[in-house]
């Protein structure tokens, strides 16, 4: 019996069981279109990294963490250690702290969750005795927890990848107590909201009970009423906190859903909640919003792809000198350009002579005009120093490369050299590459 059929049948008996149950306490069912499929109907929902673990789990570690660094009194250091994350080639540099982002995205849970862990480590350095472990603790469980999302993105497993991933979920539950006074259910917030009114409104009537006393007497009392308030707070919280939530559930069936239908990466919302925008949301925004506005939205649709396809013909015919690996092949020595590749950006035009005045180096400017003479002679351009001085040249600060991430997506990035001129308001921008000049 194969695995489907095995399934199916275990299916149909759990049906039957509960059928018999029901019918015990006089509970009739009607008929289900699902009961007739053949398939295991429990089976049809699958993984979904985008709001399992970006939008769910990472973003439940994120507000996990900002209150147990504001309880230990290290959330000022944790954000100034995450806003001096540098930017590297496909990942942007931070633009606020976790509380200054009005809505997390799941590319911007992708790419805190590359420096989270070294961001934290940073933050809780030289703790006291009574923090050390505490601290280790809130270590291990955000560790473990992105090692179990990283994991799971893999796009082929096999048993090691496996069992390292089901090592990192079951590290995850082992130290996920150090979190948990602070994830409360609805129920326990909502009382603990009604709780803090109760007790601001006590604070506040006994303070002004005090008018004739002093202003020094006044703030004592003031500052032991809202630590009281606090450690009320927090017990609350630690006594209604669990992690009994559908999502902390979710990841223990990944193991099993990757042996039985592989990578859990197809089955992501991530690719048609990204598709959502072009297809849906600019097209219903173009419309006139009455009237029969799916029409309107397809046919918008339909003619920006029919503009899509037309640039892309035109391209094609205007480029027929360009090569497969994206540099455009130079038939004459005018319109020189360094270097044109893949949608370079922030060109300008200038002659190859006033590019090498601007070389201060006698051997660096020696070396580009040798380097430019060899590259026009393998692009079987025939010309002389004479006219290679007087040709004009297109100079271009930054090139756009399309590469594979770590995370196995295709992504653009793009490699600036300012010079001295300073980049968007901030330092220059050099970046360093590795050239390969020759096959191996």
């Amino acid at each position: 019996m194969c695995d489907h059929d095995k399934y199916r049948a275990l299916s149909v008996a759990n049906t039957a069981i509960a059928s018999a149950r029901l019918a015990s306490f006089d509970v009739h069912q009607g008929s289900n279109v699902f009961w007739d499929l053949d398939c295991v109907t429990s089976d049809l929902p699958k993984p979904d990294l985008l709001h399992t673990m970006q939008l769910g789990m990472l973003k439940h570690l994120l507000g996990w963490l900002s209150v147990f660094l504001k309880q230990h009194k290290r959330f000022k250091a944790f954000n100034n250690i995450w806003l001096s994350v540098p930017a590297y080639l496909d990942m942007a540099q931070p633009w606020g702290t976790y509380e200054e982002v009005s809505s997390w995205q799941g590319k911007e849970i992708k790419t805190m969750s590359r420096f989270l862990v070294a961001v934290l480590r940073c933050a809780l350095r030289a703790p006291f005795a009574s923090q050390r472990d505490v601290f280790n603790q809130a270590i291990e469980c955000s560790r473990a927890l992105v090692d179990f999302y990283f994991y799971s993105q893999y796009d082929s497993h096999d048993e090691q990848t496996l069992g390292l991933m089901s090592t990192a979920l079951r590290n995850f539950h082992h130290f996920k107590d150090v979190f948990h006074q602070f994830h409360a259910g609805k129920r326990v917030t909502q009382e603990g909201k009604a709780c803090r009114k109760e007790l601001i409104t006590e604070r506040d009537d006994e303070l002004k009970s005090m008018k004739f006393k002093t202003a020094a007497h006044h703030e004592r009392q003031r500052k032991s009423w809202n630590e009281f308030i606090n450690t009320a707070m927090v017990e609350h919280h630690a006594d209604g906190g669990d992690f009994n939530f559908p999502k902390i559930h979710q990841m223990l069936h990944f193991h099993e859903q990757i042996q039985r239908y592989g990578c859990l990466k197809q089955w992501s919302t991530e690719t048609g909640e990204s598709s959502h925008r072009t297809q849906i949301k600019i097209p219903y925004n173009k419309s006139n919003r009455s009237g029969d506005i799916y029409t309107q939205i397809l046919e918008q649709y339909l003619c920006s792809d029919e503009f899509a396809i037309r640039r892309l013909n035109h391209n094609a015919n205007g480029t027929a000198n360009t090569t497969g690996s994206g540099e455009t092949s130079l038939p004459t020595v005018k319109g020189l350009k360094f270097v044109s590749v893949q949608g370079s950006t922030t060109s300008k035009s200038n002659t190859f002579a006033a590019v090498l005045a601007s070389v201060g180096d006698l051997y660096l400017r020696r070396e580009l005009q040798r380097a430019t003479s060899s590259f026009l002679v393998s692009r079987r351009v025939e010309t002389n120093l004479e006219a290679l001085i007087c040709c004009t040249a297109q100079v271009y600060h930054g090139i756009q490369i399309p590469v594979t991430n770590m995370h196995g997506d295709q992504v653009i990035q793009t490699v600036r050299c300012t010079g001295e001129q300073r980049l968007y308001g901030q330092d220059p921008r050099n970046d360093w590459v590795w050239v390969q000049t020759s096959r191996p």
